[in-house]
């Protein structure tokens, strides 16, 4: 197996990295979008998922352009 080295910014040197070495800890993990929250369409097709929502999309022939619609303006 390869030696693997890293650099250390304290000593501005590579140095030879242990093979039990794991890394630094890290906290982030992974991102995962939530689901959307159940709606109902202007022609009462209630959507429950975004799987339902892109099957929709697709039987109609329609695209969502953003969530800024307001009934209040027509």
């Amino acid at each position: 197996m390869r030696t693997k080295y890293r650099w250390d910014p304290d000593t501005r040197k590579m140095i030879e990295v242990p093979k039990d070495y794991q890394g630094p800890a890290r906290s982030d993990g992974p991102f995962f979008m939530s689901d959307i929250q159940p709606f109902v369409t202007t022609d009462k097709v209630e959507i429950t998922s975004r799987s339902a929502l892109r099957a929709y999309e697709r039987k109609n022939n329609v695209r969502q352009v953003g969530n800024d619609f307001n009934p209040g303006n027509f």
